[in-house]
């Protein structure tokens, strides 16, 4: 037999389909991020390096700038064609290192020697002009380049020194060479590495892989290369600079992944959770209703969605109709049952009266009798009819009760005046068997008039004190009442046999008597208590009884309090 898959696992199914997509979909996401991720690391390099190639230049024209000034000026020119003492270049061209910052600078004739030659005070700066530059300078006029010092990497700056009407530089021979050197280093340059709002490091050879650093798209590279002379390369700077346009963009890509992600799984949970409880767990109490037809599953199933609810409400008419059935049907069954033990138990009760009349009836014929023989079987028969009265007016009553024709009359009634009156009716009875009969202390003296029906009352307090005669032995019999609320409370207190806690509750029940083993001992038909019952719920009150066995039992019952004081 071929097992199918169950409702929930075809939602879980779906629902992990559903991830997969959504999975590929955040896939193919990262790949396109990763792209952009490089087009803008890519922008923001070319831009970064742009900005640091800018800044080099900047700083070189305008050093490039003042060493045209002062190789442009007649009297330096003339000063070096007429052989011009060393004290008149310290004195003109040594506060170059002062105005302009440099740090080194020196002075040569037009046949290469060098005439003068200073640098900062602080720094060890050896001559870094050979007579191969400077010839190479007399070609060009200009010549910028890198050399590399004990103090680092210096830029020099260097030109030919002409008269003032030779404004390229290129009608006059050189009267002489002006060299300025400026060192790379932080010391000397902070403001210009300031400006770039970077990090650096100064190598002095360039990596094998020029982009092994560039791997990092949080952080910006660039390299600016060294050249001697000779155009060829002696050292440089890595320019280091946090991505903030990369980094930015990982963090929103991030939150937003983050944002989705959350989204997803928010949504799977929910998802999740909805289908279970809107749909598998109502389908898995459906299961367990046909199986079980428990009430406390329909109440669940019933609290479902409004479809499962209407469900329920189906499942709990069959139930309730299947318990209606199954109540007719005991009801029946216990009806007959109730029918053979009410004739059994009527028979009972008629055949012994009716067989005390008749035999001493007989026996009344005999003229042997004396009179005092007669005066106690004449009291015998009296006995028995009063027996007989008493079965007929139950039986009378109940029917009344049940077929619903029992009426209730009010009318004032001194309840002081009616337990007196039935306490002083039952004295007798209580007396011969020796029991004491007595008003309970806690009743109130004061006088309370009830509205209500005084034969019911009356019947009521009747069956209660005439049933704990009955049932008792020794000891004491109360009666009283007090206000409780809106109620009088009555309430019938023995000392007698007492009873089980199963008998308590089907003491109110019809023919109760005829089903336990009591029915050898005392006499009856079991109705009383059912009247009883019935009579206090006409009033409008309630009727409840507390009993342990051996210790007695008492009887409470309460009437609405409509009185007059």
């Amino acid at each position: 037999m071929i097992k199918r898959k169950s409702i929930y696992s075809k939602f879980i199914l779906m629902i992990t389909y559903s991830g997969v997509i959504l999975l590929l979909l955040s896939i193919a996401i990262v790949t396109l991020h990763r792209k952009q991720a490089k087009i803008i690391f890519e922008k923001s390099q070319s831009a970064f390096t742009n900005e640091i190639n800018s800044l080099f230049d900047l700083k070189q024209r305008v050093m490039q700038q003042v060493i045209l000034d002062y190789a442009y000026w007649d009297n330096f020119a003339n000063a070096l064609n007429n052989n011009t003492t060393l004290e008149w270049i310290k004195a003109n061209i040594t506060p170059i290192l002062q105005k302009y910052d440099f740090n080194y600078v020196s002075v040569y004739d037009k046949n290469y020697q060098l005439l003068y030659n200073y640098n900062s005070d602080t720094l060890n700066i050896p001559n870094v002009t050979n007579r191969e530059v400077l010839q190479r300078l007399s070609k060009e006029k200009t010549l910028t380049y890198f050399s590399k010092t004990k103090s680092g990497f210096i830029k020099i700056f260097s030109a030919s020194v002409h008269q003032t009407n030779d404004i390229h530089l290129k009608q006059t021979e050189p009267n002489g060479y002006l060299i300025f050197g400026k060192l790379w280093e932080e010391q000397s340059n902070p403001e210009f590495f300031k400006t770039t709002t970077s990090k650096f490091s100064t190598i002095e050879k360039l990596p094998e892989k020029e982009t092994c650093l560039k791997k990092n798209y949080k952080k910006l590279y660039t390299y600016y290369k060294f050249k001697d002379w000779k155009e060829q390369h002696i050292g440089g700077i890595w320019f280091i600079k946090e991505n903030y346009a990369c980094r930015l963009y990982d963090q929103i890509s991030l939150y937003m992944f983050l944002i989705v992600l959350t989204s997803i799984l928010i949504i799977w949970i929910i998802l999740r959770q909805s289908i279970k409880n809107w749909v598998i767990k109502p389908l898995t109490l459906v299961e367990k209703i046909f199986e079980s037809e428990e009430s406390d599953d329909i109440a669940k199933l019933q609290s479902s969605s409004s479809e499962f609810s209407n469900i329920a409400l189906l499942f709990k008419r069959y139930i309730d109709q299947k318990i209606e059935l199954k109540s007719a049907k005991e009801h029946a069954e216990n009806a007959d049952m109730l029918k053979s033990q009410f004739i059994a138990n009527m028979s009972h009760e008629i055949w012994t009266p009716m067989n005390g009349i008749l035999g001493f009836t007989e026996l009344l014929k005999d003229n042997s009798v004396t009179d005092e023989q007669k005066k106690q079987y004449i009291e015998i028969i009296q006995s028995s009819g009063e027996r007989m009265m008493m079965m007929i007016n139950d039986i009378i009553n109940i029917s009344k009760i049940e077929s619903g024709q029992e009426k209730v009359v009010t009318s004032p009634v001194s309840l002081k005046e009616l337990t007196k009156n039935i306490l002083s009716f039952f004295q007798l009875k209580s007396v011969n068997k020796g029991i004491k009969l007595e008003r309970s202390q806690d009743t109130p003296e004061e006088d309370i008039v009830l509205y209500t029906d005084r034969e019911k009352l009356y019947g009521i307090l009747n069956n209660l004190i005439k049933n704990s005669i009955k049932y008792s032995n020794e000891g004491t019999i109360r009666c009283g009442y007090k206000e409780i609320d809106n109620y009088v409370q009555f309430y019938v207190k023995d000392q007698g046999i007492g009873m089980s806690a199963q008998a308590k509750s089907k003491i109110f029940d019809r023919f109760f008597q005829a089903e336990t083993s009591l029915n050898r001992n005392y006499e009856g038909v079991g109705l009383g208590l059912s009247i009883t019952k019935a009579y206090v719920e006409l009033l409008g009150g309630e009727i409840w009884v507390e009993s342990e066995v051996g210790k007695g039992t008492t009887f409470y019952f309460t009437l609405p309090n409509v009185f007059i004081n």
